[in-house]
């Protein structure tokens, strides 16, 4: 991870290793007013349930969407993580991030 995917993330992915599930990148934008960003999709599926858990704490603020339609979603599609977190695609482990 870069060092903002560390300051980000480091608390749930504390080795700086995130299963995806495909290297190519993404277009969203994580708000409406934002201008779209590259992304990544991590593959929730391969993730323990402590990090599903952080994840799901994490996301879950007053006022966002509901937990069920945050971990649908992310079934489906996975959870996506910025391009700017991320330093290199390791190929030790086939569809890891690091």
């Amino acid at each position: 991870m870069s060092l903002s995917g560390q300051e980000e993330w480091g608390s749930i992915f504390p080795y700086g290793r995130i299963p995806i599930n495909c290297i190519s990148t993404q277009k969203i934008s994580f708000k409406p007013t934002e201008d779209p960003e590259s992304v990544m999709s991590v593959d929730w599926k391969k993730l323990p349930e402590k990090q599903q858990g952080a994840i799901l704490e994490r996301l879950s603020q007053p006022g966002t969407v509901s937990l069920k339609d945050v971990l649908g979603d992310m079934l489906k599609f996975g959870l996506p993580i910025r391009r700017s977190h991320i330093d290199c695609c390791g190929i030790n482990e086939w569809n890891y991030l690091c």
